[in-house]
């Protein structure tokens, strides 16, 4: 990572490395989940969430740091690697949201 984040439109290219995102980030933070959970919500969110709603990544020399995703302007995932939480890729990618930054 050479720390200049990029945040782009996501495509279907991106799903696997988003949804290895998301595990990761809802591991660090969704205790409540165990592995089996885990192993039903990856094919929900790879195949239905992710190609049904509008999805911004943001990413540092090719490698996704977090994403958005919305339906209507309407958040409905947004996670960010637990490697690259706190330094305010969270707020920024929400700003791409609802004719935000990057609409």
């Amino acid at each position: 990572m050479d720390g200049t984040v990029d945040i782009r439109t996501a495509g279907e290219a991106d799903f696997d490395a988003l949804t290895d995102l998301w595990e990761r980030s809802a591991r660090s933070s969704h205790a409540f989940m165990d592995d089996a959970v885990f192993a039903q919500q990856r094919p929900r969110v790879r195949d239905l969430l992710l190609p049904s709603m509008d999805v911004w990544v943001a990413e540092s020399g090719g490698e996704p740091l977090g994403f958005v995703g919305a339906r209507e302007d309407v958040v409905e995932l947004l996670y960010v690697a637990p490697e690259a939480q706190s330094r305010g890729l969270g707020p920024t990618l929400l700003s791409y949201v609802d004719g935000g930054a990057g609409a």
